[in-house]
C-alpha cells in the first residue's frame, strides 16, 4: 500500500536529520538559526524533487500570512515540523 504524503514527508525529514550527527545539538542564536534554515531549505528541495511539486510554505488562511511548513491539498493536510527540532530528553 502506498504511503500518504505527510508520512512520506516525515520519513524524508528523518532521513535528512540522520545525515547530520549534530542535528540535535543546541547551537544557540545565530548558528542555530542558520542550521535550521539550512535544514528546511534542503528538506524543501528533497520534498519537491520527491513529489515533483512544491508543497512548501503554503498560506492557509485567506489574506493573512499564516503558513504551514508544507501543505498537501489532496489530503487537506498541513504539516509543521517544529517538533523535529526539539532535543531528545536528557538522562538526569
Amino acid at each position: 500500500m502506498k504511503q500518504d504524503r505527510p508520512a512520506e514527508l516525515v520519513d524524508i525529514a528523518r532521513r535528512l536529520a540522520a545525515e547530520n550527527p549534530d542535528f540535535q545539538a543546541v547551537l544557540g542564536p545565530g548558528e542555530g538559526d542558520r542550521a535550521t534554515h539550512s535544514f528546511m531549505r534542503q528538506l524543501r528541495e528533497r520534498v519537491c524533487k520527491h513529489f515533483g511539486v512544491d508543497y512548501s510554505e503554503k498560506k492557509i488562511c485567506g489574506e493573512t500570512s499564516l503558513a504551514v511548513d508544507f501543505y498537501f491539498p489532496e489530503e487537506e493536510a498541513g504539516c509543521c515540523l517544529s517538533s523535529a527540532y526539539q532535543a531528545p530528553p536528557q538522562d538526569a
